[in-house]
């Protein structure tokens, strides 16, 4: 049996998401003898959640009624008494974080950044930016310990949200390197894709006005949008406006990577992100990168070697940058192989899996000693 067993309090793990896919893909993998992962989903398991309860994994659902739910936090509370929780990890998010720390009790409190939510919260609704406001004051500095993905991101915390740096551990998000290890597929390399949930920081209406200068400039572009959202219906009656009605909008797709894999270029056109897996899985695929200077993009696609980076909100400047790489196949050769190797070195998941395991168990350990928090 594992020495420690760690609750991870999220509020449902749909397909889709960064976060969630990131915690789907520790749960997999950490090993079960050091560490036992304990899902605790406020709502309704999402279909990364039921899919890790028929690999065997424990997997509770449906635990809150409501946001204000006390009856809901006692059943949780209670969970983690009999599951022997030393650890409780939630991610950035306020009725989890809230939920988290009134449950915990003794154990050990974790919480893991996702994003520089700062910027995000421009886009969000007044009530959910409150929620957030009193979440700073009130909630996210009375956990033990945080994890933070890159160092500026770390410094972001300490500097904006006062955050202990000594209690920030940092940990990257890492991508599987067993996809695309051959980098033997078919690609066209006049595809231009984006891979990204159709939400308003992330800067669809950008790649469209970008698509729009790319195809003037080049007419046998491509271009593709995968992912969903709320912001579909508008994002696709843009193209219509601007001439490029062609723009394939794909919708959620499970094999995420063949898409990046068969594309010649992959952009990320956001206004927030914090690291995004998109340009990961696509820098692990071979593909070359055009991203926004956003987060902690900079920190992973290095300008000029596995990709362009340039700043938000300027389609001229993106499509300037994945015109040059469309033109030039030498140059996208090179830049491919310099983001595999760029992810080889740095963000594997496997590493990334390791790192979480050392922490939660070695937070385990102190928590067994008597010592949480320290």
């Amino acid at each position: 049996m594992a020495e420690t067993s760690v609750a991870l309090v999220y509020m449902s793990l749909p397909r889709g998401g960064g976060s969630e896919k990131v915690i789907f893909e520790i749960v997999r993998g950490i090993d079960p003898n050091v560490v036992r992962p304990v899902v605790i989903c406020l709502y309704q398991p999402g279909e990364l959640g039921d899919e890790l309860a028929r690999q065997g994994h424990v997997v509770y659902s449906n635990l809150m009624a409501s946001s204000v739910d006390l009856r809901g936090i006692i059943r949780i509370a209670q969970i983690l008494r009999r599951e022997e929780c030393g650890v409780v990890y939630a991610p950035d998010g306020f009725l989890n974080t809230v939920v988290a720390l009134l449950a915990a009790g003794r154990s050990v409190t974790v919480l893991g950044f996702h994003s520089y939510d700062t910027v995000r919260r421009a886009f969000l609704t007044r009530r959910r930016r409150w929620l957030l406001s009193i979440g700073d004051l009130l909630f996210f500095r009375r956990f033990d310990w945080y994890v933070a993905l890159s160092l500026g991101h770390r410094d972001y915390l300490v500097r904006e949200k006062g955050i202990p740096k000594d209690h920030l551990f940092i940990v990257p998000n890492g991508v599987d390197l067993s996809i695309g290890a051959t980098g033997i597929r078919e690609r066209n390399s006049e595809q231009v894709a984006i891979v990204a949930g159709l939400r308003k920081w992330k800067g669809h209406e950008v790649f469209l006005e970008a698509a729009s200068l790319i195809r003037r400039a080049r007419p046998s572009a491509q271009f593709v949008v995968a992912g969903d959202g709320p912001e579909r219906e508008r994002l696709q009656r843009m193209a219509f406006d601007l001439g490029i009605e062609d723009v394939q909008f794909l919708g959620n797709v499970s094999t995420i990577r063949d898409v990046m894999a068969e594309s010649g270029v992959v952009v990320l056109s956001s206004w927030h992100e914090a690291q995004p897996l998109s340009i990961l899985e696509a820098m692990a695929e071979r593909t070359p990168v055009v991203a926004t200077d956003v987060g902690s993009v900079a920190e992973v696609v290095e300008d000029g070697v596995s990709g362009f980076v340039v700043p938000p909100g300027r389609p001229e400047l993106l499509a300037a940058a994945v015109l040059r790489i469309l033109g030039d196949r030498d140059l996208a050769e090179r830049m491919g192989e310099a983001g595999r190797a760029r992810v080889e070195a740095e963000f594997s998941l496997e590493k990334s899996i390791r790192r979480y395991q050392t922490i939660f168990h070695d937070l385990g350990a102190g928590h067994r000693m008597g010592t949480p928090g320290k």
